[in-house]
C-alpha cells in the first residue's frame, strides 16, 4: 500500500510505503513532483501510483497530478495539456490502459466533464458530455471491465442525487441508468463492482445519513434494495471494498446535528442480501478520512481523523492520526500497522495496493489545515 500527501505541519510532501512480509514502513522520495494536497484522487496502474486534482496548500483546486513508480522511488508529472479543469471531490478509475477522470466542483461550480489519462504517452482525451449524466461532485465511480458507472453525488439543484450514467470510453458515448428503484438519493456514499453488479450503500442524504443502499446491474438496467437486517448503523464515507465475494463496509462518520465516527462495519453478502457484523475487538479507535486497501486477503486502514470530543467535523479539537490496523474477514479479526516508520499523523489521504505493498500519501494533519505531500509505503508480514 502507498501512503501519500495530505495535511501536515510544515506541509510536507512526503509518502510511505508498508511492506507485507516485513510489517514495515518506507518513506516515499519528497521530491515535490506532486504538490501537498487533499480530496484528490489515487489510482494504480500495476507500474505506477497516479495522484491527481484536489485542493492544494492554498485550498485551491488544481488540475496538476504526477505519477510515482514505487520500483525507482521516483516521481514524473502528469500532462496539463488536454487535462480536465481543476476541481476536487471528483472520480478516477482505471481501465487497464487509461485512467479516466470525472465530475468533481471548484468553487461554486461543478462539473460534467472528465478526460482520459494516458500514461504512457503522458496525454488527455476529453470525455463526452453528449448524454452525460448532471454534473456532480462527492459522488462514486465504478469500472467494470468495459464501462464506468457513476452515480449519486451533489448537484446543481441539489445536494443529493439519485441519477448515473454508463460511460463506454471505447466509443466515447454515455447510457443513461434507469431510475426505477433506485436508492434514496445521497452523496458521501460508497460503491464497489462485484464482476455483475454496482452496489452502492450509505452516504448523506435529505434526512441526514442512511444505511440503505442499492444493487445495480449494468446488464439488465436494474435495481434491487440491499437488506437493513443487521446493516452497519448509519454513516457516510466509510471504507468499501469487495473482497471477492461481499462488500467490506467499515469506520465512517454520522451527522444527526453533530458528528460521530464509528470502528464498526459489516459484510454484505449479494447472493444472499445479507449482512454480518465485523469484530470491533483490537479494532483501530473510530476516525473518518483514512486511507484503506484490499490486498486480496485483507482490508488495512491507516490514519485519519480521530473521535472528537465536541462533535466537529476536519479534526477539530485533535490532529490526524498515524496508527492503522489490518482486517482479515476470514478470521474477523484485526491486528494493528506499526507505528515506527510510518509517516506522520495526517487524515484526507488516500492509499493504493501495489500487489506487494501499500502505498498512502498525501492529506491534511492539524487544525490549521497543512497539507503534505510526504507519503509512506507499508508491506504487511504474509
Amino acid at each position: 500500500m502507498v501512503v501519500w500527501g495530505g495535511a501536515a505541519n510544515g506541509d510536507p510532501f512526503t509518502g510511505g510505503r508498508y511492506e507485507t512480509g516485513s510489517d514495515t514502513w518506507t518513506p516515499t522520495n519528497a521530491n515535490k513532483t506532486a504538490s501537498a494536497r487533499e480530496f484528490f484522487t489515487s489510482i494504480w496502474t500495476g507500474t505506477d501510483m497516479i495522484v491527481w486534482g484536489g485542493d492544494d496548500r492554498f485550498v485551491t483546486q488544481t488540475n496538476t497530478g504526477a505519477r510515482y513508480n514505487p520500483a525507482t522511488d521516483s516521481w514524473q508529472p502528469t500532462a496539463q495539456a488536454g487535462a480536465p479543469t481543476a476541481r476536487h471531490l471528483h472520480t478516477a478509475v482505471w481501465t487497464g490502459s487509461e485512467m479516466i477522470i470525472w465530475g468533481g466542483g471548484s468553487g461554486s461550480t461543478i462539473f460534467k466533464t472528465g478526460g482520459r489519462y494516458n500514461p504512457l504517452n503522458n496525454t488527455w482525451t476529453a470525455t463526452s458530455t453528449t448524454a452525460a449524466p448532471g454534473a456532480r461532485s462527492s459522488h462514486t465511480a465504478v469500472w467494470t471491465g468495459t464501462e464506468m458507472i457513476v452515480w449519486g453525488g451533489s448537484g446543481l439543484t441539489s445536494p443529493w442525487i439519485r441519477t448515473g450514467g454508463r460511460y463506454n470510453p471505447s466509443t466515447n458515448a454515455w447510457t443513461a441508468t434507469t431510475l426505477t428503484n433506485a436508492p434514496i438519493a445521497r452523496s458521501s456514499h460508497v460503491a464497489v463492482w462485484s464482476g455483475q453488479q454496482m452496489i452502492v450503500w450509505g452516504g448523506a442524504t435529505a434526512t441526514f445519513d442512511t444505511r440503505t443502499g442499492g444493487r445495480y446491474d449494468p446488464a439488465t438496467n436494474t435495481w434491487s434494495a440491499t437488506s437493513l437486517v443487521n446493516a452497519p448503523s448509519e454513516r457516510n464515507l466509510p471504507a468499501a471494498i469487495w473482497t471477492g465475494d461481499k462488500m467490506l463496509i467499515w469506520r465512517g462518520q454520522t451527522y444527526d446535528g453533530t458528528y460521530s465516527y464509528h470502528n464498526t462495519g459489516g459484510l454484505y453478502d449479494p447472493i444472499n442480501d445479507a449482512w454480518v457484523s465485523t469484530s470491533i475487538v483490537n479494532a483501530p479507535t473510530p476516525r473518518a478520512f483514512f486511507a484503506y486497501v484490499w490486498t486480496g486477503t485483507q482490508m488495512i486502514v491507516w490514519a485519519g481523523c480521530p473521535s472528537d470530543p465536541f462533535g466537529g467535523e476536519d479534526c477539530f479539537g485533535g490532529d490526524g492520526v498515524f496508527t492503522g490496523g489490518q482486517y482479515n474477514p476470514s478470521t474477523d479479526s484485526w491486528r494493528p500497522t506499526p507505528v515506527r516508520g510510518a509517516p506522520g499523523p495526517r487524515y484526507s489521504t488516500k492509499g493504493i495496493w501495489t500487489g506487494r505493498e501499500m502505498i498512502a500519501w498525501g492529506g491534511l494533519q492539524t487544525d490549521s489545515d497543512t497539507y503534505t505531500w510526504t507519503g509512506g509505503r507499508f508491506r504487511p508480514p504474509q
